[in-house]
């Protein structure tokens, strides 16, 4: 809590409520931290003024109006439901070394480190645009590269933990294009939505996993569940052995 008291407030919220000193205040301890002590607290105060007078109200909805515009967040919410459903999936539905829980999850939480560093890389050299359609070629590239991994518990944790270091890769690129791509004043608005998406997309990752493990959606179990194909295996065998299927599987 402390440490949230220490940020202050955005400028352009506390304008919208009418709060131009308190703006004031933060723009001019900007203004210091980046070096320009030149400009006079009654510039920044009479630019305010200005930029005040606008006060037209803009919602989310104003985006669809447009039809460039609507078809670019329209593709960048299912972009977020793929990225955040196969995180999740992969999150929650793949136990790549059963003979050792923690060890297997500590080595993927390994690999969102190098992700981080990486998607930063990516994204300032590279572009954002690059950096999520590489994030969503390689995860899926991996992802069939570890359907010939399923009996090596070693090599299955490293090809998964390239998987999610990649997938993580790709929802770094799309949380810093999704603003850059919305106007200035819904801009907050567009990210919010995005946020909602993605968490509905997670919500929905142990749904797709217990489908998958009835059979129902093969087609991303094969893209994202690279041990759907051991599951089966051992239900086949164990349905041919006593007849019924256990709850676990």
């Amino acid at each position: 809590m402390e440490v949230v008291r220490l940020v202050p407030n955005s400028p352009r919220w506390l304008l919208s409520k009418g709060r131009l000193e308190e703006s004031c205040r933060v723009l001019q301890r900007i203004s210091r931290i980046n070096g320009r002590h030149q400009t006079s607290p009654e510039e920044i105060k009479e630019r305010l003024l200005l930029v005040g007078r606008d006060k037209k109200a803009y919602h989310i909805y104003m985006a669809f109006h447009f039809s460039t515009l609507r078809q670019r967040i329209i593709r960048l919410l299912t972009l977020a439901i793929c990225f955040y459903s196969s995180y999740g999936v992969v999150l929650m539905g793949i136990d790549v070394m059963p003979s050792n829980y923690f060890l297997g999850n500590f080595i993927l939480c390994l690999f969102q480190l190098p992700s981080n560093i990486l998607a930063g890389l990516s994204l300032q050299y590279l572009g954002r645009r690059f950096t999520v359609m590489a994030a969503a070629l390689f995860a899926a590239l991996f992802s069939l590269i570890a359907t010939f991994c399923l009996h090596d518990e070693w090599h299955l944790v490293l090809v998964t933990g390239v998987i999610r270091m990649y997938l993580s890769m790709g929802q770094q690129g799309l949380f810093v294009l999704v603003p850059e791509l919305f106007p200035t004043p819904i801009r907050n608005s567009g990210l919010g939505l995005y946020c909602a998406f993605a968490s509905v997309a997670m919500v929905l990752s142990p749904y797709i996993i217990n489908k998958s493990n009835e059979g129902e959606i093969v087609g991303l179990c094969h893209v994202v569940d690279p041990q759907w194909h051991r599951r089966k295996a051992c239900k086949r065998s164990i349905v041919k052995e006593d007849g019924h299927v256990p709850d676990h599987l």
